[in-house]
């Protein structure tokens, strides 16, 4: 038997449910390789933002602030390798 929804019962904070809270999180990755002064952790950010926006019907919400890790890079950071 399925149930039934009912229209008439508009959606409360009380019965809606609760946002999916995002953190947007990049890390070094390459360095402006085109030297148009956009790094990768700008591309990170942005492309999470939209993603995270697209999923807004779902309840998505961005936690801020943005944590960007503008540390070293795996692929120059010499303790990275392995031995």
């Amino acid at each position: 038997m399925m149930s039934s929804v009912r229209l008439d019962t508009p959606t409360t904070f009380a019965n809606a449910s609760p946002p999916v809270r995002c953190a947007v999180y990049a890390r070094v990755s390459v360095a402006d390789p085109q030297g148009n002064g956009l790094t990768s952790i700008d591309v990170q950010v942005e492309a999470c933002r939209a993603y995270i926006k697209s999923q807004r019907g779902l309840g998505w919400v961005v936690v801020e602030p943005t944590y960007k890790d503008e540390g070293v890079t795996g692929a120059t950071c010499s303790a990275c390798a392995s031995e």
